[in-house]
């Protein structure tokens, strides 16, 4: 059996609680990670090794996912040096399974790439992003407050775009700089659309994420389908003529914001419109933002549909003249148990 470089036989290893008899043809070059297995394990593996594509016996994974630290690929998370080319570095090594794991700090993201399609400004350009996500089944994790992707100064960029499916933010921070970013009414200045970015996508979940101090909206999706977004916050984004919502579900569907905090955004604090359907709203904090807590409707084509909010706490919305919860030209939508104050 060859690992590496490195030659065992008769090797039995126990692996997820079972007992697995690995045989790999003599000659050929193996790599092995050692982020995925027991730490007792650890000493039979190559330590040049950097990884193994999940070996599968019929449709059993024995390994699972690798755990992919963005600090082995350069990034610093010193709050100075762009970290953005190592993160992605990162994040292009993945395989559906794995989880890029983003350490405590704070990591500057300065405009990144724009190779893929994502969206394009009024006339024309593409919308540049700090971080892309294209594939599916990845997570990307972090220690929580302290773990913060900043967006660096005088930069016109979203901080992350997902365009893969079924992947997952979990335990994160994103700083949009704003007062060290140049505010302007979209599409001028350094305003990007959103912070946070999910397009055309089927399946996402924000979990344990915060989305702070933006000069565009915290959080948005386009087109896209299966978005859960729980336990999250998404507040004090906007500034001036830069309105921002905390959470943007555009002409999309299938939706559920469950157990967030949504504050001190220069817009509404969810905006459900162009068509959204099928979303749940409920349990959720919304407070303090200068629109609506919830504003559904009001763009073309219009239509949106089976919106249900429910159980909401919502207080002090609407300074700029909106109800609590504004609905404009919508065919559906249900509102019952919330706690509305003071707006």
């Amino acid at each position: 059996m060859k690992w590496g470089h490195r030659i065992w036989s008769h090797r039995v290893y126990k692996v997820l609680s079972a007992w697995f008899l690995i045989s790999l043809i003599a000659g050929c070059n193996y790599k092995l990670s050692t982020a995925s297995v027991p730490m007792n394990m650890a000493s039979q593996f190559d330590s040049n090794s950097t990884r193994l594509s999940p070996l599968v016996l019929g449709q059993v994974n024995i390994f699972g996912g690798q755990t992919i630290n963005v600090k082995n690929f350069g990034a610093i998370g010193n709050g100075i040096v762009n970290d953005a080319a190592a993160i992605q570095s990162a994040i292009d090594s993945a395989l559906p399974g794995d989880t890029v794991y983003v350490p405590a700090g704070v990591y500057m993201l300065g405009s990144g790439v724009s190779g893929v399609s994502a969206g394009t400004y009024p006339n024309g350009t593409q919308i540049r992003s700090a971080l892309y996500i294209t594939q599916n089944n990845i997570q990307i994790i972090g220690d929580g407050a302290s773990t913060v992707l900043m967006i660096m100064p005088h930069t016109k960029s979203r901080a992350l775009t997902i365009t893969g499916g079924g992947n997952v933010l979990k335990n994160l921070t994103f700083d949009g700089n704003k007062n060290n970013r140049t505010p302007a009414a979209w599409p001028n200045g350094d305003v990007a659309d959103a912070m946070i970015y999910g397009y055309y996508l089927n399946g996402l979940t924000i979990d344990s994420v915060e989305s702070r101090n933006a000069i565009e909206d915290g959080i948005g999706c386009w087109g896209c389908k299966s978005v859960l977004i729980q336990n999250s916050s998404s507040h004090d984004n906007g500034e001036g003529a830069a309105g921002a919502v905390g959470i943007a579900y555009t002409s999309s569907s299938n939706g559920e914001f469950k157990n967030n905090t949504l504050s001190g955004n220069t817009g509404a604090g969810m905006w459900l419109s162009f068509g959204t359907q099928n979303v749940s709203a409920h349990d959720n904090v919304i407070t303090a933002n200068l629109g609506s807590a919830i504003f559904v409707g009001g763009q073309n084509p219009g239509g949106e549909k089976t919106i249900t909010i429910a159980n909401n706490t919502m207080t002090q919305n609407g300074s700029d003249g909106y109800a609590a919860v504004s609905i404009v030209g919508v065919f559906s939508c249900t509102i019952s148990g919330n706690n509305i104050q003071n707006n």
